[in-house]
């Protein structure tokens, strides 16, 4: 019997470490390998130009490393399940194959082209590779009767639900086998044994598209500060395992102005488009440990950054609505602000503290930010100063991150407005001091917000407190050249503190209720400890003056069905809307590390 086998690359854009590809090529006649784009989504959707530009370069590595091989890759125009009947008659298709998505669109999505490749008479085969374990597997552990191990319990029972804190993620984690070890690359030899005839006019019909045909306008736009594709990605991992101290002591890194810039050993956005593995990554880094350690086992703490991505697919594989408020079971039901003016002034950048602008610079011209960047502006939108929902912030970073993708991004977001997973809503990051402490000198502002470039030190993350004459030798005056600050902020995160309270105290099952009775003054802004030797020095974080347009609302005090957004009293057996007790705020290890808003690779 003829094989001819399509492979359908979608995330997973790699020749190594593929296994639903080393499927299609296993006894193959002929293999085709397919990426379906649609130019009208890519118009339509909430995708900014640096994560497009990003996949495109990808694309055009993947189908450059497939020419090596005697093939090409076909980009196809059109919904996949409008092209794939085309497709199936044309090539006389008798096999696809295609890398497992743990998302409930993707779900959805791929078990609809399962059906109709039946009809076809078409074998699929899927395989997973894009996270480092099975998460079906992880909640039917964390589903199954108390289990314990090394007399600790590891597992309890939770009604069918993913585990929702990281305590009990890693638990769980931690008594399953290693994952999986990663396959070879394809070679040449593979591909020769089912070489596919490539047509003349290949480039006409199934070409990477530019940015240019996908209506993109590109004049004015800079160099990509992140280059798209596979070998890219195995180039930074060489140069990221190069750092062997690191690997051999373990230390984090000391956070300063130079950990804010995009790091030549950075993987986070690679990941996130499956041009590098992650088991490739786990097991490099597992092996280098053993053997700077001399065949100790590396601590699970290790893999830290790569567990936050995986604690997130795990909660959000089987909740479709794990990227909203309404309708999701283990989100808080906050009665968040709605103030599209305070909205635009953060994304764009205006909010008047120049720490936060310059974050929200830097994301919008390069499509990254340090994870401590992304905790500080994700704070400042929601309940530390703005009052304005996590689904706002989250669709920000949905169009401007080159590593955003639909779970993490969701999961991250909740975690750091304490709508899930995070309680502890009295750590609250100060607008000035935070970045002070990681930046004295202030260069990182200067670098994404010149026109403040002339101000001393002393008044560069507090332009407003400079006296006149120091603002107009600066050649800035506040209030002309940049803008004065949008809130005052001692004031908006004390009321948001009680408000959060208020939230709280009105969850009938909440079981945290003590820590309400030790909530931080203002003054001592609730921070945790930095990393960096900077942190003795302590800062306190004085109020500027501000605008109106951006002050929180007064928290209605009566009963929960009152307002819209309210939180409701009770909630149905399925639902978990606070991480349990036994979860504290991370230590300072993972409080730097995890996936909130993170980037996961680089803070290492």
């Amino acid at each position: 019997m003829v094989v001819n086998s399509v492979h359908w690359f979608r995330k997973g854009l790699r020749l190594h470490d593929n296994p639903a590809l080393q499927e299609a090529l296993n006894g193959a006649d002929t293999v085709r390998c397919v990426y379906i784009l649609d130019p009208w989504f890519a118009g339509s959707a909430n995708v900014g130009i640096n994560r497009w530009r990003f996949l495109l370069e990808s694309l055009e590595d993947l189908d450059s490393s497939l020419r090596k091989l005697n093939s090409r890759l076909f980009v196809v125009r059109g919904q996949p399940a409008n092209v794939f009947p085309s497709l199936f008659k044309e090539w006389s298709v008798t096999r696809l194959t295609f890398e497992y998505d743990s998302e409930p669109y993707g779900k959805e999505r791929d078990g609809a082209i399962i059906k109709m490749a039946q009809e076809f008479g078409v074998e699929t085969i899927v395989r997973n590779s894009h996270t480092l374990y099975n998460l079906d597997r992880i909640i039917e552990m964390n589903n199954c009767p108390p289990l314990t191990a090394k007399n600790h319990l590891l597992i309890e029972m939770n009604s069918g639900s993913p585990p929702l804190t990281f305590k009990r993620f890693q638990a769980l984690v931690n008594v399953l086998e290693l994952p999986a070890k990663p396959l070879p690359t394809v070679t040449k030899e593979q591909m020769d044994s089912c070489r596919t005839k490539i047509s003349g006019n290949h480039d006409q019909h199934y070409s990477v598209p530019s940015l240019e045909e996908l209506g993109f306008k590109t004049q004015g736009l800079g160099p990509a500060v992140w280059k798209g594709g596979e070998s890219e990605a195995l180039e930074r991992l060489n140069k990221h395992l190069d750092r062997k101290a690191w690997v051999a002591n373990f230390e984090r890194p000391r956070v300063s102005m130079c950990s804010l810039m995009a790091s030549p050993t950075g993987l986070s956005p690679y990941l996130r488009f499956g041009c590098l593995s992650c088991r490739v990554f786990y097991y490099n880094l597992r092996e280098l440990y053993m053997k700077l350690r001399k065949h100790c086992s590396p601590p699970l703490s290790l893999f830290g950054q790569l567990l936050w991505r995986e604690f997130f697919y795990t909660a959000g594989t089987n909740n479709p609505n794990f990227d909203r408020m309404e309708g999701n079971p283990i989100c808080v039901q906050i009665p968040w602000d709605h103030n599209p003016e305070a909205l635009a002034k953060w994304a764009e950048g205006r909010t008047g503290f120049p720490w936060i602008d310059a974050i929200m610079t830097q994301l919008r011209q390069e499509g990254w930010i340090h994870h401590l960047a992304r905790h500080a502006v994700a704070c400042f939108l929601t309940r530390g100063d703005l009052w304005i929902s996590w689904e706002s912030g989250m669709r920000v970073f949905e169009e401007l991150l080159l590593d955003a993708d639909w779970s993490v991004n969701a999961g991250s977001w909740m975690w750091l407005s304490c709508s899930a997973f995070f309680q502890q809503f009295f750590h609250c990051y100060c607008p000035v001091g935070f970045g002070r402490r990681t930046d004295p000198s202030g260069d990182y502002i200067r670098r994404y917000i010149p026109k403040l470039k002339d101000y001393p030190d002393r008044y560069i993350y507090e332009p407003w407190r400079a006296p006149e004459s120091v603002q107009k030798a600066a050649h800035c005056i506040v209030g002309v050249d940049y803008p004065k600050p949008m809130i005052n902020h001692a004031e908006g995160s004390r009321l948001n503190i009680e408000r959060m309270k208020q939230v709280y105290q009105q969850l009938s099952h909440y079981r945290g209720l003590s820590l309400l009775a030790s909530v931080p003054t203002i003054q001592e802004e609730a921070e945790p400890p930095l990393t960096d030797d900077s942190q003795a020095s302590g800062s306190t974080c004085e109020s500027p003056p501000h605008t109106s347009s951006a002050q929180p609302n007064t928290l209605k005090r009566g009963r929960p069905s009152d307002s819209p957004g309210a939180p409701k009293a009770t909630q149905s057996k399925h639902q978990h809307t606070t991480a349990p007790r036994e979860e504290q705020e991370p230590d300072q290890g993972e409080w730097d590390e995890q996936q909130h808003l993170a980037e996961p690779m680089d803070s290492q």
